[in-house]
């Protein structure tokens, strides 16, 4: 056997009804006790046990659940987790793994015959409140070995099968309530009792040397012999007294076992577990007065066969089962229904003090109440599952709503840190959501700007602070781009104290669909802008058609009332000309109507070099051979509308050829540079120029010309005036009779 550096080392079983036992044995122990203790429960493997926070207020030593090798320490307090028996190894508690199909726990017997088998003498087994009887085994061992056993009172136990499983196992040496339990422990530990053995002497020689004759004894012997006489007589003596004392203490134990005796059989008269001794042949030997709701019995049935007697309850194997008892000397535990209710029936070998199995020991312990109350745990349990699958359920569809929306979804506490964030906002960011969890809210400057967090945390507080649902635009310049959203911001409830504990932010991109809406606004825009342009456009058609129609109408008439061939040949010819200036006018209305609807082009990046080449090798024809281009190109390229810009250079240099000076030769000078925001083009020519004041208001207006120099419909400036603003540029003149005229066009980039 091992010692264990010679310290007590108290375990202490317990079960159903065990905490506030525990509670009030602790509550007696004072702050050095000079032992160590371990505490052994009967766990559920997923049960939490019984933890730190259930003895804080009752003790101040030191608490510990054990989840590998410990070693041992007075004065500390040791939990068994579940899953596990503990066990007693060279001053350490070690955990050995419950068989996962064992359904006897027997953690405290394990325990306790561990602690006898390595601390022997040192060892203190204490049963607490619980039901079947593990610990009984295990606390006979302990005393066998020499070690101290202490049980509860079965009176002041909640549940009192652990302790009255131990009483009849076992004499224990202490049983009493949990308080004075403690109190006799230190006792105990403090001012262990001594036992002192009597010596046997005997002294066979000197016997015979007395029995030889005095003849043969010399003087010197026969003194030798008296004294050796004198001593035996002392010891006789001696031995005399010793024997009288041991007859005092041999009647004090029997006077002590008569108390015990009546004791216990008031104890066993006043006991509510139904108790039932038999003997091999299954006769009775004693019972409780309990016994009676199970058994047709009465006091003077002593001795008759169990068997004899109806019973109460509705189980058909008694006799086999006490068979079985006797055979295999192990206990039978059956669930039985009786009359009104249920009773937890156990059959356990009697044995004698030399270990004779002299019959069986029947208890009947009401569980009629703890079945109910197990049939209500178990319809709560389904009904705390059923809730727990639909929660879990609820959970999972909501996870998988939000992992798989395109939203982003956070949930942020009233502090601002964010609890949780979907997958999607990597979609957003390129950042991880778990770089985000458990991150204050300004950590969203990683991927926007500064006071955009600001506005949205300002949105939060607000939340927070009315305690409503707020739901906003807001732009963010992420990724080099800038993308609209629609922030929804939902207070989230407490169940439990219903109160506003966190907000769920929905951020949905609206990117394309503010974009979709932006071009529609554009689109209006023009329309707006082409409606207003087309209804001034009409009332200008109806002015310039109005005089040739006039013109014609008065021709007509001048003919019908002319008789003279030649007259009336002249009239017809004047008639053509009207008929032609309604046809340009048309023309020119076709061209106009063709030059708004072409807007679907897309812009991209032009070279003026290109074009402007392009254009004059398209004008060859017209040029003359003494024209001269001068060309200073400074912005060489601009992003525009291709065919607008070929359209508004062709224009501009077509005007330049037909109005050209016949006095000297055609010099172009065309340049280009960067303004501001446009890209300005001038083409400067040396023709005939205008009266630019008297003809500005009316320069680019459809159907006016200013010369009859050269033909034309009159619509080429409005056309390039309405393209030039349709992209948002402008165009200016500056001209002056007889010297030339510049037209400065102002791009902008599309």
């Amino acid at each position: 056997m091992t010692m264990t550096d010679d310290i007590y080392i108290t375990g202490i079983g317990a079960s159903a009804g065990g905490t506030d036992a525990l509670k009030t044995f602790f509550e007696n122990i004072p702050e050095k006790p000079n032992t160590a203790f371990i505490i052994i429960q009967h766990l559920d493997r997923k049960q939490k046990g019984f933890t730190k926070e259930a003895l804080t207020s009752s003790t101040s030593l030191p608490i510990s659940q054990v989840d590998k090798r410990t070693k041992i320490t007075k004065n500390h307090i040791y939990l068994i987790p579940p899953k596990y028996y503990i066990l007693l190894e060279d001053h350490h508690l070690v955990l050995e793994e419950r068989p996962p199909l064992e359904k006897v726990n027997t953690a405290i017997n394990t325990f306790f015959t561990s602690l006898a088998r390595h601390n022997g003498d040192k060892s203190i087994a204490i049963i607490l409140s619980g039901l079947g009887s593990d610990g009984a085994k295990g606390s006979q061992y302990v005393k066998e070995q020499g070690g101290m056993v202490m049980v509860q009172s079965p009176d002041s136990a909640t549940y009192s099968s652990m302790p009255l499983g131990a009483i009849i196992s076992d004499q224990p040496d202490v049983i009493g309530p949990p308080e004075k339990l403690a109190k006799d422990l230190i006792y105990y530990i403090n001012q262990p009792s001594s036992i002192d053995k009597a010596k046997d002497i005997t002294s066979n020689n000197l016997i015979k040397e007395i029995e030889k004759p005095e003849a043969e004894l010399s003087p010197a012997k026969k003194q030798h012999n008296s004294d050796q006489l004198e001593a035996i007589n002392e010891e006789l003596q001696s031995s005399n007294e010793e024997l009288k004392t041991a007859n005092a203490e041999l009647k004090n134990k029997i006077d002590e076992l008569t108390i015990l005796h009546r004791e216990v059989n008031n104890l066993f008269m006043s006991t509510q577990i139904a108790t039932i001794f038999l003997d091999r042949d299954k006769r009775i030997r004693k019972f409780t007065p309990a016994v009676q709701k199970y058994f047709n019995v009465r006091e003077g049935d002593m001795g008759r066969p169990i068997y004899h007697y109806t019973n109460n309850f509705s189980y058909g194997k008694l006799r086999e089962d006490i068979d079985e008892v006797l055979t295999s000397m192990l206990p039978v535990n059956r669930e039985i229904k009786e009359k009104n209710g249920y009773a937890l029936m156990k059959i356990i070998p009697y044995k004698t003090n030399d270990m004779r199995i002299e019959g069986v020991i029947v208890t009947f312990i009401d569980i009629t109440e703890l079945k109910e109350t197990n049939l209500k745990l178990e319809n709560l349990t389904k009904d705390l599952k059923e809730r727990s699958l639909k929660l879990e359920q609820s959970e999972n569809y909501w996870k998988t709503l939000v992992e798989n929306t395109p939203d982003i979804v956070c949930r942020l506490n009233k502090n601002g840190i964010i609890t949780y964030v979907n997958n999607n906002i990597f979609n957003h960011t390129g950042i991880e959501s778990g770089r985000l969890m458990g991150k204050n809210l300004m950590q969203f400057r990683l991927f926007i700007e500064e006071d955009e967090v600001k506005e949205l945390q300002k949105q939060l507080d607000m939340v927070f602070k009315h305690k409503k649902q707020i739901n906003y635009y807001q732009n963010f310049s992420t990724n080099n781009s800038q993308k609209h959203f629609f922030i929804t911001l939902l207070p989230e409830w407490s169940v439990q104290s219903n109160k506003l504990e966190s907000v769920l932010l929905v951020g949905r991109d609206i990117s394309n669909l503010r974009n979709i809406e932006l071009r529609i606004e554009d689109k209006n825009r023009k329309l707006e802008e082409l409606n207003q342009y087309m209804d001034n456009f009409v009332h200008a058609v109806a002015h310039d058609l109005r005089s040739p129609l006039t013109n014609l109408k008065l021709i007509l008439e001048l003919i019908e009332d002319e008789s003279d061939p030649d007259k009336q040949e002249f009239l017809i010819s004047r008639l053509g000309r009207s008929v032609s200036r309604i046809d340009d006018i048309l023309n020119g209305l076709i061209e106009i109507i063709g030059s708004q609807k072409r807007t679907d082009e897309l812009a991209k990046k032009i070279n003026f070099h290109r074009v402007i080449k392009k254009v004059l090798e398209q004008l060859s024809n017209e040029l003359p051979k003494d024209v001269e281009v001068k060309l200073d190109i400074q912005a060489e390229t601009i992003v525009h509308t291709r065919g607008y810009l070929y359209s508004i250079i062709r224009n501009l240099l077509s005007n330049a050829i037909k109005y050209r000076s016949d006095d000297r030769p055609l010099v172009l000078n065309i340049s280009t540079k960067q303004e501001g925001e446009y890209v300005v083009m001038d083409i400067k020519d040396n023709g005939i120029g205008m009266d630019f004041e008297v003809i500005k208001h009316d320069l680019f207006k459809p159907f006016k010309r200013f010369t009859s120099k050269a033909d034309g419909k009159g619509i080429g400036l409005h056309i390039i005036k309405s393209m030039i603003e349709k992209t948002g540029g402008k165009i200016e003149v500056n001209s002056e009779k007889g010297k030339g005229t510049t037209f400065s066009v102002y791009f902008k980039n599309q």
